[in-house]
């Protein structure tokens, strides 16, 4: 057996005013159930965190870094409705219906939200801090329509100059025309965040996007036709991306870290993912495109992008996005030939994609990042997120938890397989918010495809799960919709109560080049 891994949702924060509270009545808002009764989740995001200290000299920095993590919960409990809705698509759509995919879009990171308010509060008797950040959702609501209709209108205008037999000059009109893409994503953005906040108001919604997706493929085809590129090689694929993104963004100076590309805009990463781009790497090269491989730069862009077969194109989506505030900087949308695909024997398509996928929807069904305030991070060596391994590849794993709790760490293989690696793993006092390094790592081996490592955390130890053993392992029995029905369903009730749950998807692969 080998061991692998995917992540955690990357930190995203805020960088609004804060609302400090230390005055002797508790705020209600401390109280799971006043929590739930004050701020209903029909009204509200929200997210909320707290933490034991122990010295009031760290006041200071525990306020900064609990309502930090406040806000990351309540980012990420629109994200992961976003993956959820993400994952059902790619269950029940099809090729003629591929479109819908588009609809919701895991190129979302960060939130727009310019009514956020974040509360602080420390308990001098308990020496508990607690952090709790909350906006409503009609105002986000009316933020993101508003994206929709302004990208509407640009899109409407960029066509009407495109189709207008004055325009006469070629070069201003592909310059002109590849801008549109961005506003196509943006839309799609938008309209992912509105169904995961008001899902019961699609109609209201979907013309917004229904049309901005029309309007794409006329402006695709403009494009089209001025570059003559019907059918392009990968490398011809990669240079018309390069010269998009250089184009779009105009010599700026923040470097761009690509990450690994995804199959079906799901997550899951595609096996053809390193080669495509390093050859994207070096045509950005070539076009004087800053670039850099340091994971741990917080001043860069991401360039995120995702494949899906079409009749006679493997399809590339493009999106270089500003981690520090979630804009869209550029956007892209090419093809590669079947025919070229094919003859050059490229797999796009992971190994065991189609089950990966009905275990990544049990996943997102009842996923909750973080209740009663604790939280618990999880990277690899590679990362957080996006990972892929290749054969022989050491994977390590670090975690790292807001609060003492115990943590049960379940590796589900490719095979379908669920090895119980670590079980009521104890992280201490002294542990909290440090970086643990997991003792075991793994070498990537056969059989390759997607694999999960799930971790789940609590303030009480877990309960016991049927295991067997083999080859020296503990394998839990029972298919995964049960052993995430017992793992899950620890409900914070009183303020020192808490569980926290991150699983991580990776594709795994033979060396092929």
């Amino acid at each position: 057996m080998r061991k692998k891994i995917v992540s955690l949702s990357l930190l995203m924060l805020f960088m609004l005013p804060i609302i400090a509270q230390k005055s002797k009545d508790a705020p209600k808002w401390i109280n799971y159930e006043k929590r739930s009764l004050y701020f209903p989740a029909d009204e509200y995001i929200k997210g909320f965190s707290s933490e034991n200290l122990n010295n009031v000299t760290e006041l200071n920095d525990a306020q900064s870094r609990l309502t930090s993590s406040a806000r990351t919960i309540l980012n990420e409990s629109v994200l992961t409705e976003i993956k959820s809705m993400t994952t059902s698509n790619l269950i029940n759509t099809t090729h003629e219906t591929f479109e819908s995919l588009k609809q919701v879009s895991v190129s979302v990171s960060k939130l727009k939200l310019t009514d956020l308010v974040s509360d602080f509060y420390y308990d001098p008797k308990t020496k508990n801090a607690f952090a709790f950040a909350y906006a409503p959702k009609i105002k986000v609501r009316d933020n993101y329509k508003s994206i929709l209709e302004t990208n509407n209108l640009k899109l409407k205008n960029l066509l009407e100059y495109a189709e207008d037999p004055a325009t006469q000059n070629k070069i201003t009109l592909l310059n002109k025309l590849i801008e549109g893409e961005k506003f196509v994503q943006e839309s799609s953005n938008a309209f992912s965040v509105l169904m995961a906040l008001d899902g019961g108001n699609k109609a209201e919604y979907q013309p917004f996007l229904t049309d901005a997706l029309e309007i794409q493929k006329k402006l695709s085809n403009h494009i089209a036709k001025i570059q003559q590129s019907k059918d392009l090689r990968s490398d011809e694929t990669q240079e018309f991306i390069a010269q998009n993104i250089a184009f779009q963004l105009k010599n700026d100076s923040l470097p761009i870290w690509i990450s690994n590309f995804s199959f079906e805009n799901s997550g899951i990463i595609s096996p053809y993912s390193a080669k495509f781009a390093m050859g994207l790497s070096q045509k950005m090269y070539s076009q004087k495109v800053k670039l850099t491989k340091n994971t741990k730069l917080k001043e860069k862009y991401i360039l995120k992008g995702f494949f899906w077969n079409e009749k006679e194109h493997v399809k590339v989506n493009i999106s270089v996005i500003n981690m520090e505030t979630g804009d869209i900087v550029a956007a892209v949308e090419s093809g590669i030939s079947k025919t070229y695909i094919e003859n050059n024997s490229i797999k796009i398509e992971p190994e065991n994609y189609n089950q990966a996928i009905k275990n990544l929807a049990l996943f997102n069904e009842n996923f909750v990042s973080s209740n009663g305030g604790l939280t618990v991070s999880l990277a690899t060596n590679k990362g957080s997120e996006n990972l892929l391994f290749e054969e022989n590849d050491t994977l390590k794993m670090y975690i790292k938890a807001n609060r003492p709790c115990f943590v049960r760490f379940i590796y589900h293989l490719a095979d379908g397989q669920k090895a119980l690696l670590y079980d009521n793993y104890h992280i201490t006092a002294s542990q909290t918010n440090k970086v643990i390094e997991i003792p075991q790592y793994f070498i990537c081996t056969d059989p390759y495809g997607v694999e999960t490592l799930q971790v789940i955390a609590q303030t009480e130890e877990f309960a016991n799960l049927e295991i067997h053993e083999q080859y020296g392992y503990k394998f839990i029995d029972g298919n995964l919709q049960n052993v995430l029905k017992k793992s899950r369903g620890f409900k914070a009730v009183k303020p020192e109560d808490g569980s926290a749950e991150q699983f991580m998807m990776m594709t795994t692969m033979p060396k092929t080049w």
